[in-house]
């Protein structure tokens, strides 16, 4: 595993994207906000806050794999955000003020990870093994079956 991980480390390091201007900034919170993250505050929960749009794969693709790292944790973080107001929701008996937001947080990491599966398929360049490692360390292991 830590082979199939410097391989990978070592190809993405030299992938690099043509910075643009006008793009948008990937905004993470402190690390030491806490449990509190999770919550709305309740300007943004009564729907006094507007809410952005999936990113597109055309602007995904001009971001390096260090900032393709950073927006999967920032989408991670807000899927369970999301989750946790669903489930209050549904506990209160309210209605989740605009339930658009999951499907635009999933449409999200699933074209970082097509994003990043494209580029392994670039670099391994016909190698099995390599292409192998790479898509294990996208996709994750696969639970119940022998790696």
């Amino acid at each position: 595993m830590q082979k199939a991980l410097g391989i990978c480390q070592s190809v993405f390091r030299h992938v690099s994207a043509p910075s643009l201007i006008g793009t948008r900034q990937i905004a993470t919170t402190r690390p030491n906000y806490g449990i509190e993250e999770f919550f709305r505050q309740p300007a943004a929960a009564e729907g006094g806050q507007k809410f952005g749009v999936a990113w597109s794969a055309t602007v995904l693709r001009t971001k390096s794999f260090d900032d393709l790292h950073k927006l999967w944790y920032v989408m991670l973080k807000e899927q369970n955000a999301l989750y946790t107001e669903m489930y209050h929701c549904r506990k209160e008996r309210k209605v989740v003020p605009e339930p658009r937001r999951m499907y635009m947080v999933k449409s999200t990491m699933a074209r970082i990870k097509r994003e990043l599966t494209e580029r392994a398929i670039a670099e391994a360049d016909g190698d099995a093994t390599k292409l192998k490692a790479m898509k294990r360390l996208i996709n994750g292991p696969k639970f119940g079956r022998n790696l």
